[in-house]
């Protein structure tokens, strides 16, 4: 996922954090808890980057 927004930025398209939260929200859905957890720990990571590049 985050080379994907790596590389949608590198194209010039941008994410807010609320539209990549959104997806992987969707994402989850009919997932196993262990599934959604490892989602979960992903959302963490790519909000993280959004910090880091826009803080």
């Amino acid at each position: 996922m985050l080379s994907l927004i790596t590389n949608a930025n590198r194209k010039g398209l941008r994410f807010t954090p609320e539209e990549v939260s959104l997806i992987l929200e969707v994402l989850k859905e009919g997932k196993s808890p262990e599934e959604q957890a490892q989602i979960d720990r992903m959302m963490e990571m790519t909000r993280a980057v959004f910090r880091k590049h826009l803080g």
